[in-house]
């Protein structure tokens, strides 16, 4: 009985966790990168607002990345830097930071952000693209994404202009700076794993949780970088075991392998989205693979 009750409350600390992080891809009207000059995008529409409560960029900050082919750069938008907008600031009406880089401004039907002078390593330039972004909010977090390939606007040696561009289909990775490379036989992204494994306060017990404090909340340990979680409970070094015994459970914001949450009691009491997987890790993408 014991070791039932802890299972589900750390399960269920986990799955409360998870639930927070919450994605949010844009269409982009201009992505525009200037290298050593500029950085801005724009996004019209109708849009979810952070919430106030669990993801406000007033009291948690939050941060802007961009990543091309060459290069790009994280900007730092911390706390003291945001105001909300409505009713005696309470965000109501979204949010708005300034700091000496940037202007950021998230309202219902409107995100858009401008950088100027420093555009980390961006370039050189003619960037063939994609230039992603990905607007980071608080501790959940709350992402909202943008991506621009597509035909070039301007002349590209001076200029990435891309215009009208669609939302992606995910958020993508942003390392914010650090060039992607390819080989001459595949095509090959180096990013940041998205998700980091969390080595949990139970026997044989791990999951990959977004970036953040949501392995402390769970009252675990955060494995060595590039780990995954694997069908033994650890956190490993890929490409990590198959035949360990313990199933992954798929959660909203990322995956679990936990004993107490085989079979259909990964839907039943951990916050699965349904059934555990039998033979499949818990990858760096969040996911169970």
């Amino acid at each position: 009985m014991t070791t039932r009750l802890l299972t589900a409350s750390l399960t269920l600390l986990l799955a409360a966790s998870l639930a927070r992080a919450v994605d949010y891809t844009l269409p982009l009207k201009t992505n525009v990168a200037k290298e050593g000059k500029l950085f801005k995008f724009l996004s019209k529409g109708s849009f979810t607002l952070p919430d106030a409560v669990i993801d406000n960029p007033v009291t948690e900050g939050a941060s802007l990345c961009f990543q091309g082919m060459t290069g790009g750069k994280t900007y730092a938008l911390d706390v003291g830097t945001w105001v909300g907008l409505g009713p005696a600031g309470d965000g109501s009406g979204g949010f708005k930071a300034k700091t000496p880089e940037c202007k950021v401004s998230i309202k219902d039907s409107v995100i858009k952000g401008v950088c100027r002078l420093d555009t980390g390593d961006f370039g050189p330039l003619p960037e063939p693209g994609p230039v992603t972004m990905v607007l980071t909010i608080g501790d959940g977090p709350t992402r909202y994404c943008g991506e621009c390939g597509g035909e070039a606007r301007g002349n590209d040696t001076k200029v990435f202009k891309r215009k009208d561009c669609i939302e992606p289909a995910a958020c993508g990775v942003c390392t914010g700076g650090g060039a992607t490379t390819t080989t001459t036989t595949t095509t090959t992204t180096t990013t940041l794993p998205s998700y980091v494994c969390c080595q949990l306060p139970f026997p044989t017990s791990c999951a990959m949780v977004p970036p953040g404090g949501f392995c402390a909340e769970a009252g675990g340990t955060l494995g060595p970088a590039g780990t995954i979680c694997d069908t033994t409970g650890a956190c490993v070094v890929p490409p990590g075991s198959t035949s360990g015994g313990i199933e992954c459970c798929q959660q909203g914001g990322g995956c679990a392998v936990i004993p107490g949450c085989q079979g259909v009691g990964c839907s039943a009491f951990c916050g699965g989205t349904g059934p555990s997987v039998p033979g499949a890790i818990c990858g760096s993408d969040g996911m169970c693979q």
